[in-house]
Formats: C-alpha cells, structure tokens, sequence
C-alpha cells in the first residue's frame, strides 16, 4: 500500500470537518431560507438557480413578479449566500473526492483527475449567479439570449452535480469494498 499524501493528516481531516458543516448549515439552513423568501416573493414561482433549465419568458415572469423587493433580495441573496455556498460545496467535494479516491484506488493516480469536477461545478454555479444577478440588476431590459446562457450554466450546473454525486457513490462503493476486503484479510490471517 502506498503512503498517505501528506495532505491526509489532522489539519486536512479539520478542514473536511469545518466544510462538511458548511455544508450542511447551507444545506438545511441558509439555503432553503433564501428559496423560500424567494418564492414569496414571486408569487410561488422560485429561485432560477434551483430549476434545470428556464426559457427568457419564465425568467422574466419570474422577475416581474419578484418586484423591486425580491429582485434587491435576490440579488444580494446571490452576492454573499450563493457565492459562499459554491465554495463551501466545492471544497467539501474536493476533500471528499480525495480522501475516497486515495481509499478506493491508491494506486491509480490517473484516476485522480475527477477532483476536477467540484471545480467544474463551482465555475458553473458561479457563471450562472453573475448571469442572474446581471439580468435582475437590468431588468426591466430584457437580454433573452443572456437568459438563454445562464439557463444552459444552470443546467450544466446540475448535469456536473449529478456526475459528482454518481462518482461519489461509485468511489464510496469502492472503498468499502477495499476496507471489507483488507478487513477480511486481517481477521485471516490473526491480525
């Protein structure tokens, strides 16, 4: 077996600790605050950013009903709330990615390369935040082929959330199996 990266020690599992309670605050907490403000706001319409895709005619359905209060909220909502959450994420993904992907398959180096798709996401979700924000900050102009870009950086947001979240099971799999299987080992041979 191959040494531990040096990164796998105390201050690296801390780090993994504070981000996974980042996490989890944004998840359960913040977040679902700000989507419900958001869809009183609009009428019961909801935030963009929490849809898989949205024509210019929903988007600005959306923006006229959110009215001048909503869209201040919304844009300062996605100013500081949805741009800590990306990081948070992100980095919580990367850890995580690298302590399963060192579990799973030490010896596959190459295989490391999927620390790549928090990053991916992260840039997504950010591209997609600037885009809402600057449409709200416009409106009442309207710039459909804009909406068109933001819609297309939400959906691509989510397609990468979902690889992550499948190359996350599968890793998790994997390294389970390696434990059980060098668990087994162990216990056959006394240890």
């Amino acid at each position: 077996m191959h040494p531990a990266p040096t990164f796998l020690n105390l201050s690296y599992r801390f780090w993994t600790l504070i981000a996974a309670l980042d996490v989890l605050l944004f998840t359960f907490v913040i977040m679902p605050w700000g989507a419900a403000r958001l869809t009183d706001y609009s009428g019961g319409l909801g935030p963009y950013d929490v849809m898989l895709s949205y024509s210019p005619e929903l988007f600005y359905q959306i923006a006229e009903a959110l009215g001048d209060a909503g869209r201040r909220f919304y844009i300062g909502f996605q100013l500081i709330a949805d741009t800590a959450y990306p990081l948070t994420y992100g980095l919580f993904a990367y850890f995580l990615l690298t302590w399963l992907c060192y579990t799973a398959w030490p010896e596959r180096l190459w295989f490391r390369r999927i620390y790549w798709i928090p990053v991916v996401t992260v840039v997504l979700d950010f591209f997609e935040n600037g885009l809402i924000v600057a449409l709200l900050w416009q409106y009442p102009a309207q710039h459909p082929a804009w909406v068109q870009l933001a819609s297309t950086m939400t959906t691509l947001k989510w397609v990468s959330v979902m690889v992550g979240s499948l190359v996350v099971v599968v890793l998790a799999g994997a390294a389970l199996r390696r434990f059980l299987v060098e668990r087994g080992q162990r216990v056959d041979n006394g240890g």
